[in-house]
């Protein structure tokens, strides 16, 4: 009988567990878990591992700590058509985006966008952020839409970015627009101004690849 749903803490420690076992072929230590997430003690994680056992989400061999076997894999989960939804994005002022890397996600963190991306482009380095405010309405995207973004580092003029403000440590949806000797992120809402900075004050995360209306 499966217990209850792991909480965001034993999802932290899956995902670390995941991270290490792709990099090292092993699973961690318990003091590497330890320094590696936010978990305290060796006792913590030890009762962290058996909720997630019991949750079905791994299992253990009895008195090997590093035999661990992850039971959900992360290519099962893209092959159905999920991707990570991340967080949030500022439509309007900046706001700060999660710190979150592409290599593990969750099902209940995800977004399933079945049909609506054919499966030879489902790559890995889709993910999906939830928009917060109405500077890109003329755009077609409304507050609380889901905006399914493809993982860049630079945006031809007119795509419509994720952009790190760096020296804010913040980030916005916005048309990129590369300009001379300066960057121009502009709004599709002439409510809002657009934003002029440098070259190395901004840092794209990513292009929009389509938009899903939830409302």
């Amino acid at each position: 009988m499966k217990g209850k749903n792991p909480n965001s803490g034993e999802k932290e420690l899956y995902r670390f567990i995941h991270q290490y076992n792709q990099k090292h072929g092993y699973t961690p230590s318990y003091q590497e878990m330890v320094d590696h997430t936010s978990s305290k003690t060796k006792s913590h994680i030890a009762h962290q591992l058996k909720n997630l056992e019991q949750a079905g989400w791994i299992e253990k061999t009895p008195n090997l700590p590093r035999a661990i076997r992850l039971n959900r894999s992360e290519s099962s989960q893209h092959s159905q058509g999920l991707i990570p939804l991340l967080g949030v994005i500022q439509a309007g002022a900046p706001i700060p985006l999660p710190n979150s890397d592409f290599a593990m996600f969750l099902p209940e963190d995800g977004v399933d966008v079945g049909s609506m991306i054919p499966v030879q482009k489902r790559r890995k380095d889709l993910f999906a952020l939830r928009v917060l405010g109405d500077s890109m309405v003329d755009s077609n995207v409304q507050d609380g839409d889901l905006v399914v973004m493809e993982k860049a580092v630079e945006a031809n003029n007119g795509e419509m970015v994720a952009a790190w403000m760096i020296d804010d440590s913040e980030t916005t949806l916005k048309h990129f627009y590369r300009e001379k000797n300066q960057i121009r992120l502009q709004p599709a809402n002439p409510q809002y101004k657009p934003i002029y900075c440098q070259p190395n004050e901004v840092q794209i995360q990513g292009r929009v690849v389509m938009v899903i209306r939830t409302c």
